[in-house]
């Protein structure tokens, strides 16, 4: 997405791509991920940040900061073994609870939970062979509607 799709407010603070090994490596087990990675015929990944400058005084209940990074898998079920797989492992190490939202995409699951003193909302959008985690924070807001809006805007470009 362009700094447009998230909001006049934010600047684009990381714009970098993902080696296979790096990607493993966010894992709580990267051989295992690695190998997972390799048998879903992982391809390629971008990533961007964009976050509202402290200089710009950001509200307290605004997201503050939206991540996102895509994966892009050899074929469909790779990307469908990946999102279950990387939900659950940040379920796992983050300590993020599942929540509802309406289907994005061809497939979708929302996650919540406190993380560094801020409230951080991840979504998992599957589109084909695409998978799109998306995160925000906010210190005592709710990020959830602002990923929804980016998920739809990235699934309909």
């Amino acid at each position: 997405p362009a700094p447009e799709d998230v909001g006049d407010r934010f600047e684009r603070t990381e714009d970098d791509k993902r080696t296979r090994e790096a990607v493993a490596d966010s894992f709580s087990d990267p051989a295992d991920a690695l190998s997972k990675l390799e048998g879903w015929k992982w391809r390629e990944n971008a990533f961007r940040t964009f976050e509202i400058p402290a200089g710009n005084s950001p509200l307290a209940s605004e997201t503050t900061v939206i991540n996102i990074s895509i994966h892009r898998f050899g074929e469909e079920q790779g990307a469908k073994d990946a999102l279950d797989y990387f939900a659950a492992d940040v379920i796992s190490t983050q300590g993020l609870e599942e929540f509802r939202i309406d289907r994005i995409g061809e497939q979708s699951r929302a996650l919540r939970g406190a993380a560094d003193g801020s409230n951080l909302v991840v979504l998992y959008v599957r589109n084909g062979n695409y998978l799109i985690r998306i995160g925000g924070y906010s210190l005592e807001g709710d990020p959830t509607d602002d990923l929804i809006a980016l998920a739809q805007t990235i699934i309909a470009s």
